[in-house]
């Protein structure tokens, strides 16, 4: 049992000599994805969280993510969305770098959430990240958000 953004999800993997399985659950969702392999030395937990990106509705910060990224494509960004300190460096010029240097990318099929770290004091703005891992047809990014003080994006491995 584990929590996945909010969500309840039960989780157990299985094996033996020549397959490797992974079993996810969502109760509150009444969703569950399955994956086998007929290997025993690539696991299927890569493609139960794909599948489970693809049908359970996003979190609020995958949610959030895929739309600064589509902005940042589009060469704006929505100010509300940034600190104080994040707009004051988001300027004409960045926004125009950024929507050169991401046309390319196209629009994220895929946004996973690979960790999340809480607000180190209450209320505090600038100290909570994110980090998910965008897929578009033919490239990865990853990104990076500290609750929108700062929004990396850089090539993945």
């Amino acid at each position: 049992m584990r929590d996945d953004h909010g969500r309840l999800v039960l989780a157990h993997g299985g094996a033996g000599s020549g397959f490797l399985s992974s079993n996810a659950m969502w109760p509150a969702q009444k969703i569950a994805v399955i994956a086998f392999t007929n290997n025993d030395w690539v696991g299927p937990d890569g493609v139960v969280t794909r599948v489970a990106s693809i049908v359970l509705p996003l979190a609020p910060s995958e949610a959030r993510a895929r739309k600064v990224l589509k902005d940042f494509q589009g060469g704006v960004v929505d100010r509300g969305l940034f600190t104080d300190n994040g707009n004051a460096y988001l300027t004409g010029d960045i926004l125009a770098d950024q929507k050169a240097g991401l046309a390319s990318f196209g629009a994220a099929r895929v946004v996973e959430l690979q960790s999340e770290t809480p607000p180190w004091r209450d209320g505090e703005q600038g100290l909570e990240d994110h980090r998910l891992e965008g897929r578009a047809p033919g490239d990865r990014a990853r990104l990076s958000g500290r609750k929108l003080e700062q929004f990396m994006i850089s090539k993945a491995d």
